[in-house]
């Protein structure tokens, strides 16, 4: 499988690693920072040029970003995933965000044959970086349950929390 991470910053970066590390995925990275990205390829990762590239190639595209706006642009804009992944296509967005902002990323990417997982992380740059971070994911349990290898490859608890919004929810609780 070819897994496609944007966002390889302090919290992306080591769970992108992480993947690289723990399973035989191909994966692809994208983030504005060349630095960021260069850590990744190092491990043996292949930078893409856009987004847009990115999203055309993967199977899986995951988003681990720093706000709200930069998600929706990342995964709704028209260089975005949505407008650039094959139907079929499954995006996880790693990202703190609203239950609202979680259900208008899962609905635009629908109305493009995308299915989406929210996963929000819980633990901070050092338990990102030694794979002991908390998922709280919401969205269909099937699709959960086939991504769940992959989700354990970074993390030391993966918990399905409900549809998509509740996994924001039980973030904010959690904080």
């Amino acid at each position: 499988m070819k897994v496609g991470f944007v966002g390889v910053g302090n919290m992306g970066g080591p769970m992108c690693r992480n993947i690289i590390r723990n399973t035989n995925h191909g994966v692809v990275v994208r983030d504005p920072n060349p630095d960021a990205a260069k850590l990744c390829v190092d491990l043996g990762a292949r930078a893409a040029g856009s987004v847009a590239e990115l999203a055309a190639e993967c199977e899986v595209v995951i988003t681990s970003l720093a706000m709200p706006r930069i998600v929706e642009e990342v995964a709704l804009g028209a260089d975005g995933v949505a407008a650039n992944a094959k139907p079929g296509t499954v995006y996880i967005d790693l990202s703190t965000n609203s239950p609202a902002t979680a259900r208008k990323l899962a609905e635009g990417m629908a109305a493009k044959g995308v299915r989406m997982l929210e996963a929000p992380v819980s633990g901070g740059t050092a338990r990102a970086t030694d794979g002991t971070i908390v998922i709280m994911v919401g969205g269909d349990a099937d699709l959960f349950e086939q991504q769940l290898p992959l989700l354990k490859s970074f993390s030391g608890e993966v918990v399905h929390v409900g549809g998509v919004g509740m996994g924001s929810t039980a973030k904010l609780i959690n904080n």
